[in-house]
Parts: structure tokens; sequence; C-alpha cells
């Protein structure tokens, strides 16, 4: 009977035993996944934060030509110069984040694209004809005229819709 109950607590302790390292390392596979979660969290807010930042400073870019154009005031580039001044290592810093996801990363490439080529070709080029006006090198119908033919609407636009996905 000592050799039943003794066979008995054994084996009762080696179950106790068993469950208590089986629910530590069930805990810590749960622990280790959602320390991953909340990494792969922080990631994703710290790329939001990126493209928020670009979007500002598109924002601000279209903000300043505008102010410009209508005015003629150069004080009205300040947001201008700031978003284009501060965009750059803002793809940059962007692109690193994304280097492991490529399909962001492509559409983060098609937004720089597009950056590139509306700044060149409607912004800048809108700010070097309202230059004109102001030196009388344009008369204000041609410049009325010329700013209205470059719209960077659309390219703004799919920009936007980009950054928004």
């Amino acid at each position: 009977m000592f050799q039943t109950i003794r066979a008995k607590l054994t084996l009762g302790f080696a179950i106790v035993i068993s469950l208590t390292i089986i629910t530590g390392a069930l805990g810590l596979v749960s622990a280790q996944r959602i320390k991953a979660a909340a990494q792969a969290n922080e990631e994703t807010h710290a790329v939001m934060s990126e493209l928020d930042a670009i979007l500002r400073s598109l924002l601000n870019i279209q903000m300043g030509e505008r102010g410009f154009a209508v005015t003629g005031d150069e004080n009205y580039l300040e947001p201008y110069n700031l978003g284009t001044s501060s965009i750059e290592p803002h793809f940059k810093k962007a692109r690193e984040m994304l280097v492991s996801k490529p399909e962001q990363l492509k559409k983060l490439d098609s937004i720089e694209k597009t950056y590139h080529s509306w700044l060149k070709f409607s912004e800048d080029e809108a700010i070097s004809r309202r230059k004109q006006l102001n030196n009388n090198v344009i008369d204000p119908v041609t410049f009325q005229n010329l700013y209205t033919s470059m719209s960077g609407k659309p390219a703004m636009d799919e920009m936007k819709r980009v950054l928004n996905d």
C-alpha cells in the first residue's frame, strides 16, 4: 500500500511539474509573439509618420506655390521652401523602413517619381513664370494662360491617393 501511495504522489508531482513547465513555455511563446506584434506595430506607426510628413511637405509646397502665384509676394514661398527642403529626408527614411516590403516600396517609388515630375513641370515652372510677371518679362494675361495650362492637380491628387491607401 505504501508503494502505491508513493507512486501516486510521485506521479501527481510529475504531472504538476510538467504542467508548470508547459504553461511557462506557452507563456514565453505568447510573450514573444506579443513583443513581435508590438514591434511591428511600432514600425508601422513610424512609417505612417514618415508618410504623413511627406504629405505635409507636399501640401506646404503646393500652398507656397499658390500663395506666391496669386500675390507675387516672395514671403509666400516660405512653406514652399520648407516643403522642398524637408521632403527628401522623409522619402529616404521611409525607403529605409520599407526595404523589406517591396510592394510598399514600389508605391513610395511611384510617389517620389510623381513628386519630382510635379515639382519640375508644375510648381517650379509656376514660380518661374510668376517671377517673370513680377519682373515685367511677361504680361498678366500671358501669365494667367501659362499658369492655368500647368495644372499640377492630377499629379497631386494621385500622390494623395497613393499616400492614403
